[in-house]
């Protein structure tokens, strides 16, 4: 029936681009599905580190640290392969599923393979806080995570 609607139409060679259009389609669910490597755990379990609050966290005062801190992932930050995007793979958490507004200090967490993570769901995070400064003397901080449950 396929090759019926190419031969039929006046344009073939149009219809034929389509056709190989719609076959790629239907097919690249199963390519580019999660069922791949990539969206497998790529963390340990969470660590036997100090449990912080989150406005704790957000407030620290000290230089570089380690915590563990139970958060809801709130949103995802994820950029295919090929594309330049402007923020890097993450997660974005608060401590409950929704913040009252959106004005509320939402923490952004470097992740490798973010899609591992279920927007919505509550975590254990193991946690590691880097500081450098910046420019104008200030010091900017870098969350990473070294494991969850």
């Amino acid at each position: 029936m396929f090759y019926f609607l190419i031969l039929k139409h006046e344009y073939p060679v149009r219809n034929w681009f389509w056709g190989v259009v719609l076959v790629f389609a239907m097919c690249s669910c199963q390519i580019v599905g999660p069922d791949g490597p990539e969206f497998g755990k790529s963390y340990p379990d969470a660590l036997d580190l100090p449990l912080i609050e989150f406005d704790q966290l957000i407030n620290h005062e000290e230089g570089e640290f380690e915590y563990n801190i139970s958060a809801y992932v709130v949103g995802i930050s994820y950029c295919p392969p090929p594309k330049m995007c402007f923020l890097p793979d993450g997660i974005s958490i608060y401590p409950r599923a929704l913040p009252e507004n959106h004005l509320e200090s939402i923490l952004f967490i470097t992740a490798s393979n973010p899609c591992q993570f279920s927007k919505g769901e509550e975590y254990l995070f193991s946690i590691s806080v880097r500081v450098w400064p910046n420019q104008e003397g200030n010091f900017r901080r870098h969350y990473g995570i070294l494991g969850y449950r």
